[in-house]
C-alpha cells in the first residue's frame, strides 16, 4: 500500500491555484491528473491550476512515487484541501459581499448571493491558502485479466505475438489516458521480459549486454496493436474511488506471454 504519509498544499492567487505536493511525478502525468482534480473541485479551468514539486524550499514532507499511491493519497489531500480552501473562500466573499456565508451560493468559480446577481469570484478573494497531510494507509485493490495470443515458427523457435487484450480496475480513472498509456508502457516491458530481455555473458564473463545498442527489448516492430479497456469495481476507501493503475499493464504481462508460449510450442525452454 506504500508509504503512508503525504501532504498538499493549495496556494490560491490573483491568476489560480498552485498545488504544493509530496509526490513527484516521474513520468506518471501528475501535471494533468493532480491539476485535473483541483480543477474539478473548485470548479476552476484547469489552465488556472500550476502544480510544483521535487522542490525542498516548498515541498515540507512526503511519501514519494511508488505502489501506485500517488493519486490515492494525493487525490485524496487535494479532495480534503479544495473543501477547505473553499469554506475559507466563502467566509471571506460574505465578509466581502456583506451577507452571511450560508446565504451564498457557489458555481463556476464564483460566490453569488441567492436571489440576486451579487458575485464576487474565487481568483479574487486571494490570497487565500489550505493545507492537508495524512500519516495512515489508504487500501485499494485493482484486478484486471490480460489475454495473449502468439505464433511461434516451429523450425526457428522465432515468436510473434499477435494479439494483446487487457480489461483492468484501476477505480475511477482520472485520466483515461494516461491510464492507457501506462498500460501499453507496462505490456511492452511485460513483453520484453518474457521474450527478449537478459544478461548474456562470454567466456570470461564479460557482460555482452551492457548498453542498449546490445541488450534486447521490445520495439514497435515486435509488438501488437494493444487492445486495453477499463473496468470499474468501485472502491469507498477514498473520494475519488481511485485504485492503482501504474503497474496494471506489466504485472500480468509476462505471465500470460509465457503461459501463451509453453502450449505453442512445449519442446522450446521457456527460462
Amino acid at each position: 500500500m506504500g508509504a503512508a504519509r503525504e501532504r498538499v498544499e493549495l496556494h490560491l492567487s490573483k491568476q489560480g491555484v498552485e498545488i504544493i505536493a509530496g509526490t513527484q511525478s516521474s513520468g506518471q502525468g501528475h501535471e494533468t491528473a493532480f491539476s485535473r482534480v483541483a480543477a474539478d473541485q473548485l470548479q476552476l479551468p484547469i489552465e488556472r491550476i500550476r502544480l510544483r514539486t521535487g522542490d525542498t524550499s516548498l515541498v515540507k514532507t512526503g511519501g514519494g512515487s511508488h505502489s501506485d499511491r500517488s493519486l490515492r493519497f494525493a487525490g485524496t489531500l487535494l479532495v480534503s484541501a479544495s473543501r477547505t480552501l473553499l469554506e475559507r473562500a466563502r467566509d471571506a466573499a460574505a465578509t466581502r459581499l456583506e451577507v452571511r456565508a450560508d446565504d451564498l451560493i457557489y458555481e463556476r468559480a464564483t460566490f453569488r448571493v441567492a436571489g440576486t446577481d451579487r458575485t464576487v469570484a474565487l481568483l479574487d478573494l486571494a490570497p487565500l491558502e489550505a493545507s492537508e497531510e495524512i500519516n495512515a494507509r489508504i487500501p485499494a485493490t485493482p484486478g484486471g485479466c490480460a489475454v495473449c495470443e502468439l505464433e511461434v515458427d516451429a523450425e526457428t523457435g522465432a515468436v510473434e505475438v499477435l494479439r494483446y487484450i487487457t480489461v483492468d480496475d484501476v477505480g475511477q480513472a482520472v485520466n483515461p489516458l494516461i491510464v492507457h498509456g501506462q498500460t501499453h508502457g507496462g505490456v511492452a516491458q511485460g513483453i520484453g521480459q518474457a521474450l527478449m530481455e537478459g544478461v548474456a555473458l562470454d567466456a570470461a564473463n564479460q557482460v555482452l549486454t551492457g548498453s542498449f545498442m546490445d541488450y534486447g527489448f521490445a520495439r514497435a516492430e515486435n509488438l501488437p496493436a494493444f487492445e486495453t479497456e477499463l473496468a470499474e469495481e468501485p472502491t469507498h476507501g477514498n473520494p475519488l474511488r481511485v485504485k492503482g493503475g501504474g503497474e496494471g499493464g506489466i504485472v500480468p504481462a509476462t505471465a500470460a506471454v509465457i503461459n501463451a508460449r509453453i502450449p505453442a510450442s512445449p519442446s522450446i525452454r521457456c527460462w
